[in-house]
């Protein structure tokens, strides 16, 4: 992040592409009697500018 906190729109744009292309293979969360929740991550993206 920039020194505002803020991130350059082209690399949030770069992140949903790469995002896009990748093909994880997830499995549903499920709660503790075996049903399906809700359940978030976070994926940590770093660019590196030369």
């Amino acid at each position: 992040m920039g020194q505002s906190g803020e991130v350059h729109p082209s690399l949030i744009k770069e992140a949903i592409r790469v995002m896009e292309k990748i093909h994880l293979d997830f499995e549903p969360a499920i709660d503790y009697q075996g049903n399906p929740t809700k359940a978030y991550f976070t994926i940590p993206i770093r660019f590196a500018m030369s």
